[in-house]
């Protein structure tokens, strides 16, 4: 592994981090909103803080996906118009991807916590 690889890796990782750290301040919200009254103004912040947190995590990934399959492509040496109609398939295919992603997120998030 090069030494611009190894710089990614640790971006990334450092990235994923802070995206956790998120996620359990989202977490802590909405226990501190369920202790305390459940105000609907609150509950659309942390809806839309989830959203965000949930693109945030997974768009990169996704993107990330995407160029691992074309350098997968040239290192394998697959056949340049079959290249291009499989970059091209894989875009919407992505796309759906992350759209259930982000809506299994937001599930698992509103599960949590419980009943108050």
């Amino acid at each position: 592994m090069n030494k611009g690889s190894m710089a990614k890796s640790t971006v990334f990782k450092i990235y994923y981090l802070i995206m956790v750290v998120a996620v359990i301040a989202l977490v802590t919200g909405k226990e501190r909103w369920l202790a305390g009254g459940a105000g609907t103004e609150t509950a659309m912040w942390l809806y839309y803080g989830v959203v965000a947190i949930g693109l945030l995590i997974i768009v990169p990934a996704l993107v990330m996906a995407w160029f691992w399959l074309r350098r997968w492509m040239t290192t394998y040496k697959v056949e340049p118009r079959l290249q291009r109609i499989l970059l091209i398939v894989t875009i919407p295919m992505m796309l759906v991807i992350g759209y259930m992603l982000e809506l299994v997120f937001i599930m698992i998030f509103i599960g949590l916590g419980g009943n108050q």
